[in-house]
């Protein structure tokens, strides 16, 4: 029913389970779902109706050498009755999951979902549902939030041609959901696979890009090809670049990455730079760090230096460099995750 990361609670609703309908286009109360709770093994309508049904077990167990791996076991049959589709759903949380992919899709976001030619859907008593698909032969599909990350794969499973990945938007939660299509009467399944959680990878969300060539603010320095630089002839302690005021950080954890070069990385190792991530709507800064010129490892080559940050929504953001002397440097851009 719930999986916890840091004692933050990552699902909702029904948490994981099977659920079938008999009308692929209607998802109301007369679906059939084990998130009845006391059913004895046998999926029943949300209703309360005894009709129709399907048996079925799902056992979960801690794997023995990894805390963070759940493998499960799935059994649904043999159907009593014609199921037009039956599925098996991990409901994420809304306010949290925004992003999915899977082994042979790249990364979309929820919002997206229904813009792209094999998107579909149609409307519940709360509004519409949004489902993306992924196709068959997906090994695993995952959710991400800005902080976690949940794979459910699939080790294996009797039902003909496989499982159709699908990813849905809806009102109350968000999920992967592999579909076992339609199930005909007398049709009995085995599923297998294991759910993991990870911390997110930070390379693989959207970023968001400034770059300081572009940029108009800045105290010293001068255009240079793909950068801003500054050199011996700049009085030292002020900005080289500064801004941009931006508002399109979305609030949490987040991570600014500064492409910076220096001409000579051996001669001291004095701070050469200071960057920070400035809240200019709250007048604070985030996250700040000193650079000094042995952290360079190769002279005239582009190296990142990144600052963690936690953003609050519609704030403006700053990604300050200050140049405090000594050397030649320039700055490419920076990148937001």
């Amino acid at each position: 029913m719930q999986i916890y990361a840091n004692n933050t609670a990552l699902l909702t609703g029904c948490g994981f389970g099977f659920i079938g309908n008999q009308d692929p286009k209607v998802d109301n109360t007369t679906n059939i779902t084990t998130c009845n709770s006391n059913n004895g093994g046998v999926m029943r309508p949300f209703n309360g109706a005894q009709s129709p049904y399907l048996p079925h077990q799902l056992f979960f167990m801690v794997d023995a050498s990894d805390p963070t791996k759940i493998n499960f076991g799935g059994e649904y049959g043999p159907s009593p009755f014609y199921f037009a589709s039956l599925s098996m759903p991990m409901d994420a949380r809304r306010d949290m999951f925004k992003y999915f992919r899977s082994s042979g899709k790249p990364l979309r976001s929820y919002d997206s979902i229904g813009t792209q030619p094999n998107d579909d859907s149609y409307n519940v008593p709360l509004g519409p549902i949004y489902l993306a698909s992924n196709g068959y032969g997906q090994q695993w599909g995952e959710i991400i939030s800005d902080d976690y990350t949940i794979r459910i794969t699939l080790t294996g499973t009797t039902k003909p041609g496989g499982q159709p990945l699908y990813f849905v938007n809806h009102p109350s939660t968000r999920n992967v959901e592999y579909s076992f299509n339609s199930v005909p009467v007398g049709e009995k399944v085995n599923v297998s696979g294991y759910i993991q959680v990870f911390k997110t990878d930070p390379s693989i969300l959207p970023s968001k890009i400034f770059e300081t060539e572009a940029s108009p603010y800045h105290q010293i320095g001068r255009l240079e090809g793909d950068g801003w630089s500054v050199n011996v002839t700049d009085t030292p302690g002020f900005f080289m670049n500064y801004g941009p005021y931006t508002t399109a950080i979305e609030a949490g954890n987040r991570t600014a990455t500064f492409r910076l070069q220096l001409d000579n990385v051996s001669a001291d190792n004095n701070a050469i730079l200071a960057i920070d991530v400035f809240d200019a709507t709250a007048g604070v800064v985030l996250a700040t760090r000193q650079i000094t010129r042995r952290e360079f490892t190769t002279p005239f080559t582009y190296q990142d230096f990144s600052l963690a940050f936690v953003s609050a929504a519609n704030h403006q953001l700053e990604f300050r460099t200050k140049w405090l002397g000594s050397s030649y440097m320039k700055q490419d851009k920076v990148i937001v995750r």
